[in-house]
């Protein structure tokens, strides 16, 4: 993930980047990165003493998935239960199994699951 970090330092913010929340730029502030592929990449960018930002990669996708009772969806809860057996984990899920590679597919086995009434059976034979 390195390799976006020093990337995005190139893109023109005007024609590439699109506007998430508008607020001014701080020159040298800190920069945080996160993107779903394969894995759950994640970065943060700081100035070193020349002046020009240095990317410090890591794992993102190692961290837990950890929904709570109080302000999470009681699906998500449920989502983790369900990933749990099915990856015989006894106490953790990763965002990655989330979020990342075969991430929808785990959200959509849940959720036909749950809801098989809901199911698409054109849709559901070919995602088997």
């Amino acid at each position: 993930f390195e390799a976006q970090g020093y990337g995005i330092l190139t893109l023109d913010e005007e024609k590439e980047c699109d506007v998430i929340q508008d607020v001014p730029k701080t020159p040298g502030a800190p920069i945080a990165l996160i993107g779903a592929g394969t894995g759950l990449g994640q970065a943060f960018m700081t100035t070193g003493q020349n002046g020009d930002y240095e990317v410090w990669p890591s794992e993102g996708g190692h961290k837990e998935f950890a929904p709570r009772q109080e302000g999470s969806s009681r699906l998500q809860t449920e989502m983790m239960q369900y990933l749990q057996i099915k990856f015989s984990a006894k106490s953790r899920i990763s965002v990655e199994r989330i979020v990342s590679g075969r991430g929808i597919a785990n959200i959509y086995q849940f959720l036909a699951w749950k809801f098989p009434e809901k199911i698409n059976k054109e849709v559901h034979q070919q995602f088997l």
